[in-house]
């Protein structure tokens, strides 16, 4: 018994460093091309945050359509749009506040395959906001967006291109 344990511990290693020379597989190509291409989406600076949960500043959440709650980024421009279901319609029908404007900061920290992208822009129009996103290969971000008034909110949804985005934007009303 001995002997054929000795054996087993002596081949063991030459097992191990064969099976660490395998190429890699088919999900391993599949995870470096989902983020390539989220990286080729993010720096085109041409996708839409499609939000599906909003949660607030001491943890409120509350469950929302993503065609109406979204941040939208085209170059500079941005704009950012809360329609909460429960809220009454205001003059747009929708009962959402749009806030248009332009991003003047815009940082991509790539954290390499599988592990996602991390974008932290500033926005600025009718406030300053800090947007802070998390995005997976998947395309799941989260976005936490914080104003210089102590303002938080926190959106979760997918990271669209803006070709396959759906999202309707309220009138402006000034």
């Amino acid at each position: 018994m001995k002997h054929c344990l000795l054996i087993f511990l002596f081949h063991f290693p030459a097992l191990h460093s064969i099976h660490a020379a395998d190429p890699p597989t088919l999900s391993d190509l599949d995870a470096k091309e989902k983020h390539e291409m989220l990286l080729e989406l993010i720096n085109s600076r041409k996708f839409v945050l499609e939000s599906h949960t909003l949660y607030g500043r001491y943890g409120q959440t509350a469950f929302v359509s993503p065609t109406t709650n979204f941040v939208f980024v085209d170059g500079e421009a941005a704009i950012i749009q809360l329609a909460l279901n429960d809220q009454d319609n205001g003059l747009d029908g929708s009962g959402s506040l749009t806030l248009e404007g332009k991003l003047t900061k815009f940082r991509i920290r790539d954290r390499g395959a599988g592990k996602g992208v991390h974008i932290r822009m500033t926005f600025l129009g009718a406030t300053v906001t800090d947007l802070f996103m998390e995005v997976s290969d998947s395309g799941f971000a989260i976005i936490d967006l914080n104003g210089i008034q102590g303002e938080r909110l926190r959106m979760k949804g997918e990271l669209v291109s803006l070709e396959q985005s759906d999202v309707l934007q309220s009138i402006r009303v000034y």
